[in-house]
């Protein structure tokens, strides 16, 4: 088979300053090497104007180089204006497409010449691959990600416009569920059906590690015999963290049994969220770790009993599959791909979103069930065993490569 040169291009990929951002993307990149393929990353970084709001934004982002290596993969990081808030996303789309990043895009083609441009997200990164391809004639694998169907296009009209150009326009879309394949043809016909590619997990990376999560319930000031739930992502109403507050609070209030609850992840929301944990009087139940590096995670999950996420939206979490990994049950609403992942009943509990009487008794029988927990830990990691590997999802990946430039 030919070795595939592969120029991937997006937004979210790890960068000094933000290691973990987009680390399920690079994990793929690897796997595709790993494979046979030669892979380059354009990861398009805001440029953000001088003020005073902006500051904080500037900051994160000027520690970002122009050009990386990550594990022998080279990166690029070009510029693109950007205003913050997401008023202006479909700006950042079309800005995007132009200047720095065509620019960088451009170079690669003419010196690299590669055979296809794989985009994640259907905007910005999938817009902006879709106008850059068309100039060099190269294909377009377009990947959709979750909110890039369910809440961007929906803010408002000009990226529903966006979306739209992208989908009907990309050689093939990868859903990373079911559901989200199918949200994202209900919103434009693409040229061909929609193939759905479940994401990867490092099985040897998250697997349960009683001695070290022993050791982690000790620092964190967890007793042994107590359940501990846990959250990770994004601290934000949307994913369910006040949710999961407000059940948990509820739950101790009317259950003798003792309960705590890690929150992993940080968030603009994050100041909001502890500070309710304070007028709850939960600052001794309720532990916020921050973000961590990837490595850490396992640690943490094995110091736990339950995975939560209440999560108004999804496209397939990948927090949700590593936990399931770990031997954790889950609590999840039943939306978007999670209903692919969780077997009610057998490797979790799936609840309605925003339900907090049913979050609530999903977490109590948890609780009070320690059987219930073990069984269904087991079947959870199983079920990753069998459906999310990445080597799987790479040799997918590159079937769906190989089947769009045999038609091209």
């Amino acid at each position: 088979m030919t070795q595939r040169r592969v120029l991937v291009l997006t937004q979210m990929y790890p960068r000094k300053g933000s290691p973990m951002r987009g680390i399920f993307i690079h994990r793929q990149v690897k796997e595709l090497v790993r494979l046979g393929c030669e892979v380059k990353v354009v990861c398009p970084v805001p440029y953000v104007p001088d003020l005073s709001v902006a500051r904080r934004l500037q900051r994160k982002y000027g520690k970002t180089p122009l050009r990386d290596c990550i594990d022998g993969i080279e990166v690029l990081y070009p510029r693109y204006f950007r205003l913050p808030g997401q008023h202006f996303h479909p700006l950042a789309a079309i800005a995007m497409s132009r200047g720095g990043v065509a620019h960088a895009v451009t170079q690669l083609v003419g010196s690299w010449r590669p055979h296809l441009l794989h985009a994640h997200t259907a905007t910005p990164a999938g817009f902006a691959a879709t106008r850059i391809a068309q100039r060099h004639d190269l294909p377009v694998v377009l990947h959709l990600r979750g909110s890039d169907i369910n809440v961007y296009p929906y803010r408002d009209p000009w990226t529903m416009r966006l979306t739209r150009y992208a989908l009907r326009r990309a050689d093939s879309i990868i859903a990373v569920s079911s559901d989200l394949a199918e949200k994202a043809t209900a919103i434009a016909q693409p040229r061909h059906p929609i193939e759905t590619v479940y994401a990867g997990c490092d099985l040897d990376l998250f697997q349960r590690d009683e001695k070290a999560g022993a050791a982690a319930r000790q620092r964190l000031g967890i007793p042994i015999d107590c359940t501990a739930f846990v959250y990770v992502g994004n601290l934000l109403r949307e994913k369910g963290a006040f949710d999961l507050l407000s059940a948990f609070c509820r739950l101790v209030r009317r259950s003798e049994r003792c309960a705590h609850v890690l929150f992993v992840g940080d968030g603009e929301q994050r100041q909001q969220l502890e500070s309710d944990a304070s007028t709850y009087n939960l600052q001794d139940r309720t532990h916020f770790v921050g973000a961590v590096e990837q490595g850490d995670i396992p640690t943490l999950l094995s110091a736990s009993d339950v995975f939560v996420l209440p999560s108004w939206h999804e496209g397939l979490p990948n927090a949700l599959i590593e936990a399931m990994s770990c031997g954790l049950p889950a609590v999840a609403t039943a939306v978007g791909g999670i209903p692919e992942v969780i077997e009610d009943g057998i490797s979790g509990i799936l609840v309605p979103r925003q339900a907090e009487e049913e979050l609530l008794n999903a977490l109590e029988h948890l609780l009070s069930d320690p059987g219930a927990r073990e069984r269904m830990g087991q079947s959870a990691r199983e079920a990753v065993k069998q459906r999310f590997s990445w080597p799987k999802n790479a040799q997918q990946t590159m079937g769906i490569y190989e089947k769009v430039l045999r038609e091209r």
